[in-house]
């Protein structure tokens, strides 16, 4: 029944078999092992890959830009229609203006007021550049004010030190330089 030599080769052919499975089994794991460097890279890229990099915001900081962005173009939406408003009232009062304008160029004015020859001649002064500076107590006017043609702004006294020619003669030249 127990035959020590059998025994001994089974044995010895279980080692045989062990051995060379023991060696299958490697180099399927050394295959693996191959196969799977390029799939341990790929995993590596791809999780590198599906993180959001440093230069891309968070998506609460997204969020809150977003949110900046939208109360500033409400802002600026708000301040256009504000402005296309005032836009449009001063349309409308240019309009009215040049309506009242028109009517005023057509209204003939001579036959419905008599020209005061004293108040076209001081508008006429006025226009050259003399302007009279009335005394408020003594309700004359002691003082001209002479805006000459460059524009400098000269203030005369009217007293009797001076003839009415040399008086003439002094306002003007002080209006024409």
């Amino acid at each position: 029944m127990c035959n020590p030599v059998e025994d001994i080769n089974l044995m010895k052919r279980v080692a045989v078999l062990m051995e060379e499975s023991v060696r299958q089994r490697q180099e399927e794991v050394e295959q693996m092992r191959s196969e799977l460097k390029p799939l341990t890279s790929k995993l590596v890229s791809a999780r590198q890959s599906c993180q959001r990099p440093t230069s891309v915001p968070s998506p609460a900081a997204h969020a809150q830009s977003i949110s900046k962005l939208d109360a500033k173009r409400f802002k600026l939406v708000k301040s256009i229609e504000e402005g296309e408003g005032a836009l449009n009232e001063k349309e409308a009062e240019y309009r009215r203006l040049k309506a009242e304008l028109k009517e005023l160029e057509d209204k003939d004015v001579t036959n419905d007021v008599e020209l005061d020859g004293t108040a076209v001649r001081l508008n006429l002064y006025r226009e050259l550049g003399f302007q009279w500076v009335e005394d408020k107590a003594s309700g004359e006017a002691p003082k001209i004010i002479i805006r000459s043609e460059s524009d400098d702004v000269h203030l005369v006294r009217m007293d009797d030190s001076l003839r009415d020619f040399e008086l003439k003669n002094r306002l003007w030249e002080l209006n024409s330089k």
